[in-house]
């Protein structure tokens, strides 16, 4: 490794959702890439949150009121203060410095855009496991990264001997 890539250091994007998959993912990532982490090594935790205004899909399309929005967006925040406070405890038992960035859209797309924008190192995330049907209809997003980010992306699947385990 040059002394430029010494100095500046790795920057780690984890993308994280309220899964228990990507949870992991973060887990695996610092308990694997950050080992023999760098004094510079950037760690970013990437929250997408959904865009409520309008819920469209293929052949299907929703216009919300204003209530049912903010009654959604209360429940999303909430279930990001938890996975927040999860990332949180995970980081701080191994004493790993991270920056949160939370965007609003489609995963697919922020993430792909904040790979880019922070030159990542790697991208980490979970693979939800979903099969040929389900990722028909929902598309998968860790797929979808694969293909579009230019750093490498590490998927990380959560072992089925530990979903037994809960």
């Amino acid at each position: 490794m040059t002394s430029e890539a010494q100095e500046k250091g790795r920057t780690i994007l984890v993308a994280v959702d309220e899964g228990e998959h990507s949870l992991y993912a973060l887990e695996w990532a610092l308990d694997t890439l950050l080992i023999g982490r760098l004094p510079n090594d950037c760690v970013y935790i990437l929250y997408v949150k959904p865009s409520h205004a309008n819920l469209s899909g293929p052949g299907l399309a929703f216009v919300l009121t204003t209530e049912a929005v903010n009654s959604l967006e209360r429940y999303d925040e909430s279930i990001f203060q938890k996975v927040m406070e999860s990332v949180g405890k995970m980081c701080g038992q191994r004493k790993v410095h991270f920056e949160v960035k939370v965007l609003t859209g489609d995963p697919r797309d922020m993430i792909t855009e904040t790979a880019e924008t922070l030159k990542a190192t790697f991208l980490v995330m979970g693979s939800h496991g979903f099969g040929v049907i389900k990722r028909a209809f929902l598309g998968s997003v860790s797929d979808y990264c694969a293909h579009h980010v230019h750093c490498p992306v590490v998927i990380v699947k959560k072992p089925e001997s530990l979903d037994d385990d809960e």
